[in-house]
């Protein structure tokens, strides 16, 4: 009798123990979500999705056709100043954010300072391999104005829960967040495109 009380005990103790890991959110691909919204607010462009309850963060990603005119001292022809495009992509995390958020909250704003001088730099650097100085850049957007334009500028979200442990396995070192491959982006979303204006210096 005592034996079979002893048994008992123990695997009550077992299934105690136990109960916490088997409540723990699984590790692996958790659902894509669906950009709903991409509307700009003073100063910022803020994008807003489904929620995902297991996920942990999202990745967001931009990505298009910068449209920017400059003017070629190489060009003898008047007027000299040119037409040219360039493909940009830049990539958010909700982690990161700086809009008071959490980095579980289906939606992030971004500064539109912080935008343009992502696509500033981009062009920038264009300008630089062809041997253009900088100060030649006289305007640019990202994006186009027509609706579902493939060149315009577009926006896709996914879900983000951590791997399995840390390091190998987990997809990255010391990251368990890195790698995950296999959780999908959603569909993407046409965004208006974002026109930057330079500030004439006193």
């Amino acid at each position: 009798m005592k034996k079979s009380q002893f048994f008992t005990t123990a695997i009550l103790i077992c299934l105690i123990l136990t109960a916490p890991a088997m409540a723990k959110k699984e590790f692996g691909p958790v659902p894509e979500p669906n950009m709903l919204s991409a509307v700009y607010e003073p100063n910022h462009l803020c994008l807003q999705w489904t929620d995902v309850p297991e996920a942990v963060k999202y990745s967001l990603e931009l990505y298009g056709t910068a449209f920017y005119n400059y003017d070629d001292p190489n060009t003898l022809n008047e007027p000299n100043n040119i037409d040219a495009e360039l493909w940009v992509e830049v990539s958010f995390g909700t982690s990161d954010r700086t809009d008071g958020g959490d980095m579980g909250d289906p939606n992030l704003c971004i500064p539109l300072d912080d935008l343009c001088d992502i696509i500033m730099y981009a062009i920038i650097d264009e300008l630089e391999m062809m041997e253009i100085e900088p100060n030649a850049l006289n305007e640019f957007a990202w994006g186009s104005d027509i609706p579902d334009d493939p060149n315009g500028l577009w926006a896709k979200v996914k879900s983000l829960t951590p791997g399995k442990g840390k390091g190998k396995g987990s997809g990255g070192k010391n990251n368990p967040f890195k790698g995950r491959q296999n959780n999908k982006f959603s569909e993407p979303l046409w965004v208006d495109p974002i026109e930057c204006i330079f500030m004439d210096e006193e």
